[in-house]
């Protein structure tokens, strides 16, 4: 396992900022009534012979009636036009290696020694072409101490994806205090600096829990039987 050089950890010590719409027409023809009275006159004259004068009269009156003509204006109908909207397709762009802080997560954020912590990465372990690298080491150190010793130093495998994970536990001989957890991804096992370092993680070392032993129970014991 390579380790990363102290300077490098105090440098670190400084980076503590965490990046969080018919109408119908009537017509009425009339006809006029005709009225025909023929005179018939006959007035011979004949010397000892009375006058005859026949006068019929003959009236008639035709009645002509003309029946409206309904003019029906036809409806015309409409068809609505059904109007669809293409939808629009995304293509989801590849994801590249993020030009922001790395960050990766850990749990819990605070323990006694013997505490188990989980880390794994957010933004993955890729190089600016995209590949992933090969292993990324995962430091817990006292940013108040210059040039400080790691206290947990482990290095774990970096998936295609560039995801990492895995656990470290804090020794036994840590004394309680504010620490930082932090991570580098190196392309190759031959790199000596990481070409990635990633925002780090506090985490607090709390004291050991004591246990206080259980007082003896006064009395002398008492057999039956």
């Amino acid at each position: 396992m390579r380790k990363m050089p102290t300077v490098l950890l105090g440098v670190l010590a400084l980076q503590v900022t965490l990046i969080p719409v018919a109408s119908a027409d009537d017509t009425y023809p009339s006809g006029t009534p005709t009225t025909s009275t023929p005179t018939e006159t006959m007035s011979p004259t004949e010397t000892t012979t009375p006058t005859e004068t026949t006068t019929p009269t003959e009236t008639t009156t035709p009645t002509e009636t003309t029946t409206p003509t309904e003019t029906t204006t036809p409806t015309e109908t409409t068809t609505p036009t059904e109007t669809t909207t293409p939808t629009e397709t995304t293509t989801p762009t590849p994801s590249t290696p993020s030009s922001g802080p790395a960050i990766f997560k850990r749990q819990p954020a605070s323990g006694p020694v013997g505490t188990v912590i989980s880390v794994a990465s957010v933004t993955p372990c890729l190089t600016a072409k995209g590949a992933p690298g090969s292993d990324v080491e995962v430091v817990l150190f006292n940013p108040n101490i210059e040039n400080p010793p790691p206290v947990i130093d482990e290095g774990f495998a970096v998936a295609d994806d560039g995801s990492w994970s895995g656990t470290v536990t804090v020794p036994g001989a840590t004394h309680p205090g504010d620490y930082l957890l932090i991570a580098g991804c190196f392309a190759s096992e031959q790199e000596k600096e990481p070409f990635l370092i990633y925002n780090p993680n506090t985490f607090v070392v709390t004291q050991t829990p004591t246990t206080t032993p259980a007082e003896p129970v006064p009395g002398n014991p008492s057999f039956t039987g």
